[in-house]
């Protein structure tokens, strides 16, 4: 959060959780003139998303706004990823805005304590590593979390003859996803959406159950259905791809989707 006031316009800025700030490699975009911010968040919901360009969308100027679609992510309260952004990023009237939506005891514990933190500079001295050994993890500036190659689960194999579903999205998600769209509409920018890969993606009986909520005017891309992605040697968990899904979704976009070579025209 601290890194978008100075970092400039961006050619595409990506929102979403831990998949997108997980999958988005700026130098990879770089190597191909595009400048890229990642606004990912652990958890995220389309209530932080809302949050999160309603702060920042001014500051990065995108030519082109890319939001993820997770369907786990409309089916919770949110009450997690809203501790996150009130703990590390400014408080304003929207933290106000998200605490009234949880109506969460934790929420407004951690509110009452990050305003304070932030009347006397707190927020502004501490200063995070950029290097997690014990998470295998290392940021890379743009927003993105590079995960140690080395490191692997054992990625899940569901039985052919289970099904999961994804759980019906919550009013309170649904209604921040229109806010969203209207919020991009006023701006004027333009905007996709998108489906992140996961490791057995078909062993979900409803992965559409999200695109009744897309206008149809909007784009809409499941990277699922377009790119072929194998559970064992692309992902390192369920849901995030390793470093070799990651160039391969990655070189994927900068050479085959449309919405991009419309970017690439105007620089």
């Amino acid at each position: 959060m601290k890194e978008i006031l100075k970092y400039g316009e961006v050619d595409i800025l990506f929102v979403g959780s831990s998949r997108v700030y997980r999958g988005f490699d700026p130098r990879i975009f770089e190597n191909h003139g595009l400048k890229i911010f990642v606004l990912g968040s652990s958890g995220q919901t389309p209530l932080q998303s809302y949050v999160l360009l309603t702060r920042y969308m001014d500051n990065l100027n995108p030519k082109l706004v890319v939001i993820d679609l997770l369907p786990s992510s409309f089916a919770i309260k949110g009450v997690e990823p809203t501790l996150d952004l009130l703990a590390n990023d400014r408080i304003d009237k929207l933290s106000l805005e998200m605490a009234f939506e949880q109506n969460d005891l934790m929420v407004w514990n951690t509110l009452i304590y990050a305003s304070i933190m932030d009347a006397i500079g707190k927020h502004d001295d501490f200063e995070e590593s950029i290097h997690k050994p014990l998470n295998n993890d290392t940021y890379i500036m743009g927003g993105y979390v590079h995960k140690d190659p080395n490191f692997q689960k054992e990625v899940e194999i569901c039985e052919k003859e289970k099904s999961e579903k994804w759980h019906e999205p919550l009013d309170v998600q649904l209604a921040y996803f229109k806010k969203m769209i209207s919020l991009l509409e006023r701006s004027k920018k333009k905007f996709v959406f998108i489906n992140m890969p996961i490791a057995h993606y078909n062993c979900f009986t409803n992965n559409d159950i999200l695109e009744r909520y897309i206008p149809e005017s909007i784009p809409y891309f499941d990277f699922n259905k377009l790119l072929e992605f194998k559970d064992s040697t692309d992902f390192y968990d369920k849901f995030h791809l390793n470093v070799n899904g990651v160039q391969k979704l990655d070189s994927f976009l900068l050479n085959d989707l449309s919405f991009l070579s419309h970017i690439k025209t105007e620089n």
